[in-house]
């Protein structure tokens, strides 16, 4: 199985018409971790919850959770983790979603 750094390096190197589609897929996954990390962490007054969020940076699509309100993220992550069982729970549903939908778009493309 492919891990979530390895999927943004292949998407990286993928014809425009593909990378947006894979874009798209990572983004809506992305969106998915979100909600199984935030039922999984641990909440006291709720502000790591609701630090959950998704960055967009180039080709890099990342679900990260801290910040100013919740420095404490990396601590709660490391005895507790949210995010690491978040990922692997969808990335086998995000690789599926990717091979099937690029190889359609290779397909459009040798088709032409």
């Amino acid at each position: 199985m492919t891990d979530w750094a390895e999927l943004t390096t292949q998407i990286h190197n993928l014809p425009e018409t593909a990378k947006a589609e894979a874009m798209a897929i990572l983004l809506a996954n992305a969106e998915l971790i979100i909600g199984l990390a935030q039922v999984r962490v641990r909440v006291d007054t709720g502000s790591l919850r609701d630090s959950i969020h998704i960055e967009q940076i180039g080709d890099s699509v990342i679900v990260k959770a801290g910040g100013l309100t919740a420095p404490h993220a990396p601590i709660i992550e490391a005895k507790y983790p949210f995010l690491k069982p978040s990922v692997d729970e969808v990335l086998p549903q995000i690789n599926e979603q990717l091979k099937t939908k690029i190889q359609a778009v290779f397909d459009n493309v040798s088709a032409s």
